[in-house]
């Protein structure tokens, strides 16, 4: 106290001294603030840019630290590349998948190998049961299917981006063909294979609705799914989404989104609608796309007696991977109030603290929402 006293004393007969302390203490305090500020900016970029998730980020927090998301990919080819999983920090996911071609499969398994990603691969197809099929092998790899390219169909067909054309012509010529093994799923859940699978996406060219029917087990406690659903007959007998949709409903799914819309041109046509800046957005046929479904505990309720925390919190940042953030809040708040019920006051707490920060988080990085609500408090 004596030290304090002494300096108040040096500064009432040193005002010079007083007003320079005062400078360098608001010139480090700008500097503070300064800093915070760049370091919000920062943070909102991330968000922005989708290479954070806030909700995610807060969840992770919270879960335990051998915690992951575990991800079942039926057609492992490009799985490294699907941008959704990129805002997750790798070490809370966990990926499974099963390429039945043995040049992808070499290719896949020497990235997961350069890449440290918790990532096992199997080198087989799935199907509905334990059996071995023909693998028709195309010139443009992804269109390789266990079914035949309906060519009298896909060879009107041209496909385009904003700057190249590929004719489906050539795209579907089947180069070679040979036999692979397939397992279904269930089957590699009861060998103690697979242990969990959150989410499963299914890009396989006509299979998906046979994996599904050998899949009930693995589907029971799966909260979301992401599927290729056709619309025309691009392979010969393949499944439609009018198959496929049913089979998902009848299994607890409720349908979200569609995403990956393939639109196709014509190859007689000497315009390419894509390439013309007037119908940029015009892009001819919508043949398929990869249908989002996912779990819904407030449908299902009061049947939702088989939910956790981490359950919730994991079907939470599945929503907000697939840019479902109304979803997301609406299953936080109803989850609280959940918890609450059963007397789990620890939970919902949890969930509160996340539901608050990300509540704030979004407002204050991506920007206050400006619009009027109609028929609210009315």
């Amino acid at each position: 106290m004596k030290i304090f006293a002494k300096i108040l004393s040096w500064l009432k007969v040193m005002p010079s001294f007083k007003r320079t302390v005062e400078v360098e203490k608001s010139s480090e305090l700008q500097e503070g603030d300064s800093d915070a500020s760049s370091g919000r900016q920062a943070k909102a970029l991330m968000y922005v840019e989708r290479k954070r998730l806030i909700l995610t980020d807060y969840i992770f927090e919270y879960l335990a630290d051998k915690h992951r998301i575990h991800i079942l990919d039926g057609g492992a080819r490009d799985a490294l590349e699907d941008l959704r999983w990129k805002p997750h920090d790798t070490k809370n996911l966990k990926f499974i998948g099963f390429e039945p071609d043995p040049a992808e499969y070499k290719i896949l398994t020497n990235e997961i190998r350069e890449r440290k990603i918790d990532f096992t691969v199997f080198p087989f197809g799935l199907w509905s049961h334990k059996c071995e099929k023909t693998l028709y092998e195309t010139e443009s790899g992804g269109a390789s299917s266990l079914f035949v390219p309906n060519k009298r169909l896909v060879d009107r067909w041209k496909m385009q981006s904003s700057q190249t054309i590929l004719l489906g012509e050539k795209a579907t010529q089947v180069k070679k063909f040979y036999t692979v093994p397939c397992e279904s799923l269930d089957r590699l859940w009861v060998k103690k294979k697979i242990k969990r699978v959150d989410f499963l996406k299914l890009n396989i060219q006509g299979s998906e609705k046979k994996v599904l029917e050998g899949a009930k087990r693995v589907l029971k406690n799966c909260l979301g799914i992401q599927i290729e659903v056709s619309f025309v007959e691009s392979y010969i007998k393949r499944p439609f989404f009018s198959d496929v949709d049913p089979l998902l409903r009848s299994l607890g799914f409720h349908f979200y989104d569609i995403v990956g819309h393939h639109y196709l041109g014509r190859k007689d046509s000497k315009i390419t609608a894509r390439h013309l800046p007037g119908l940029n957005g015009l892009h001819g046929q919508f043949i398929e796309g990869h249908a989002v479904y996912f779990r819904d505990p407030i449908d299902k309720f009061p049947k939702s007696e088989k939910w956790t925390l981490k359950s919730i919190l994991t079907l939470v940042s599945l929503l907000e991977t697939y840019h479902q953030i109304e979803a997301a809040f609406e299953l936080l708040i109803w989850s609280e109030n959940y918890f609450e019920g059963k007397g789990m006051g620890s939970e919902a707490s949890t969930i509160q603290k996340i539901r608050k920060n990300g509540e704030q988080d979004y407002l204050e990085f991506m920007g206050p929402s400006t619009a009027t609500v109609i028929g609210v408090g009315t």
